[in-house]
């Protein structure tokens, strides 16, 4: 089930992986900054990232400018500044925006509304400029990632900027300092919907039949926690692990909810059992 479920979302990355010409960096910039934007800005995180060639973020990175202004500027906060920090960005923005030609996305494709401000697309903005400006080959790292500890240990070391240890929105202080570092679960989901499929169209692409580093990486990872692996705890499955909970969710998608108990080992059991 975990396979069929992998196989479903690497089909995908390939596609996208031809069109990139094979920059592996590029895939992986994509996905994570996908992964940011879950659930309700996933869409417009995606559209950032392919709002310009990756290759300019390494460009920043490499000659000490902004990742802040660049990806800020790209998502359209910047057009008018209301504290001295959001100018600085903008004065950065436009000379990068000059530099590289670039055309910036319309901010009104995030949303706020209904998200409790660590989920704001700003902050979640700052924590994806952090994480490159702290490494900006992450594909070279993650690759070959088979820990889940050593992850959240690597990843415990990024600092989001200090402007926004005390702010969630441009313009808008806050009275308590927190540093909204990245979240356990949000590297879960990195794990899941980014650098797992990533690492398994990388193994199938250049013939490494062996999957086991994916299966110990998820076997070390604890079980999502949503609305379906609580139905399944409630009927009396113990779910222990990511891996069975990635199987128990491909399960309910394509048998249960298609109604495909014929085609399943599990539903062809019951039915026997109850003739």
């Amino acid at each position: 089930l975990f396979i069929q479920r992998i196989e479903n979302k690497v089909n995908f990355l390939e596609n996208r992986l031809k069109i990139l010409q094979g920059d592996w960096e590029a895939l992986l910039f994509e996905r994570i900054s996908y992964v940011f934007g879950l659930k309700v800005n996933a869409e417009a995180f995606e559209l950032l990232a392919k709002s310009f060639p990756f290759k300019i973020l390494q460009q920043v990175i490499r000659k000490n400018e902004s990742v802040e202004a660049l990806l800020f500027g790209q998502a359209g906060f910047l057009e008018v500044p209301k504290d001295l920090y959001q100018k600085e960005l903008q004065l950065k923005y436009i000379f990068l925006k000059n530099k590289y030609e670039l055309q910036a996305l319309d901010n009104h494709l995030f949303k706020f509304l209904r998200l409790r401000p660590p989920n704001f697309p700003t902050v979640r903005i700052a924590q994806l400029a952090a994480m490159y400006q702290f490494n900006n080959q992450l594909f070279n790292e993650l690759i070959h990632l088979n820990d889940f500890n050593s992850l959240k240990t690597k990843f415990s070391q990024i600092q989001i900027n200090e402007y926004w240890k005390t702010h969630y929105n441009f313009g808008t202080e806050t009275t308590k300092k927190t540093e909204k570092k990245i979240t356990q679960e949000r590297l879960q989901l990195l794990v899941l919907n980014a650098i797992v499929p990533i690492q398994y169209l990388f193994f199938k692409i250049h013939g490494e039949a062996d999957i086991e580093k994916i299966l110990q990486l998820l076997e070390s990872m604890k079980p999502e926690q949503n609305a379906i692996i609580k139905n399944y705890n409630k009927i009396g499955l113990k779910i222990s692990n990511a891996l069975q909970s990635q199987a128990f969710l491909e399960l309910k998608k394509y048998f249960c909810d298609e109604k495909k108990c014929l085609n399943c080992k599990i539903g062809n059991k019951i039915i026997h059992d109850v003739g």
